[in-house]
């Protein structure tokens, strides 16, 4: 009845800014919503009927940048994108050789597409942005589910890589709310091979970090061997556990020994991506990266 209009923040937040003259959200938050057709960057009435969503009442999807709305205040919006689009761009720019590891509350495996025709093989056909000139960008994405509520109840900052591997024959699980892609199991969450009632927090704690390395070191495998990862840089709060880099590191130079493993060190990436859109800037600068150097022998 024309009572409700329902968006994404962005779209709120630019109805405010813009006195209710715009009503909008981009192709990268609209994408997120489970309700855009990817290919064709528009509303689906496919997927709005499954979730009975009225197509009326949602927001125009437009490009991600060159937006040149006016704001209220007397500034121009240039460029509206997810925050996790905006990251991605700020840390890699449009490099197709480099994968993205995210380990925050979840995780994720990025990288972009050689082209938008490229098979993905299960996992998660990502729209990251739409420029000016209205050319899409594509990734492909592995997801990790919750696996900071797997981690937190245990001591995961004290183990080190040489414990890995440690407790023989069990195994586990480590994401609570279902395996991601691409899996997609959502009957299979935090579960271990065997019973680990006779072990310490701390063994347990490494059971957990080794089922979050063998994940992301199988994700970036599988995309290399597609087209080659020749470095992955690792972001987020849990990358900042030792083990976790170290084990993810000797892992992948197992696989490919010319992959380098790097942690960024940058701050706001997210902020900085969005910048670097509304200036038109398509190729980010070199970050400021930590090679992950190999400390101990673990087989």
């Amino acid at each position: 009845r024309g009572e409700f209009l329902v968006g994404t923040l962005d779209t709120f937040l630019i109805w405010r800014w813009t006195g209710g003259r715009h009503y909008l959200t981009d192709v990268s938050m609209a994408a997120r919503t489970l309700l855009m057709d990817i290919k064709q960057q528009q509303w689906s009435p496919v997927l709005c009927d499954i979730f009975k969503i009225s197509l009326n009442i949602l927001p125009v999807i437009t490009p991600s940048s060159a937006l040149n709305i006016p704001l209220k205040n007397g500034l121009t919006l240039q460029a509206n994108l997810a925050d996790q689009s905006a990251a991605l761009l700020a840390s890699v720019g449009e490099n197709r050789e480099v994968a993205l590891v995210n380990l925050g509350t979840g995780g994720f495996v990025i990288r972009y597409l050689a082209d938008n025709n490229q098979a993905t093989h299960g996992y998660l056909r990502t729209l990251v942005y739409q420029d000016r000139a209205r050319e899409v960008h594509l990734a492909i994405e592995g997801t990790l589910n919750s696996i900071a509520v797997a981690l937190a109840p245990y001591p995961v900052a004290d183990c080190s890589v040489e414990e890995l591997a440690a407790v023989a024959d069990i195994f586990c699980l480590a994401e609570p709310s279902g395996i991601g892609a691409p899996y997609f199991r959502k009957d299979l969450g935090l579960q271990f091979s065997a019973s680990v009632a006779h072990l310490s927090q701390r063994e347990i704690a490494c059971l957990l970090l080794e089922a979050v390395i063998f994940r992301v070191v199988r994700i970036v495998e599988d995309f290399h061997r597609d087209a080659a990862v020749e470095r992955v840089y690792l972001s987020g709060g849990l990358s900042e556990l030792k083990c976790l880099q170290q084990g993810i590191a000797l892992c992948l130079a197992s696989d490919n020994p010319a992959c380098d493993v790097f942690r960024l060190q940058q701050k706001d990436a997210s902020l900085q991506g969005a910048a670097m859109l509304a200036a038109g800037m398509k190729q980010a600068q070199p970050q400021a990266a930590l090679q992950i150097r190999v400390t101990g022998g673990n087989r």
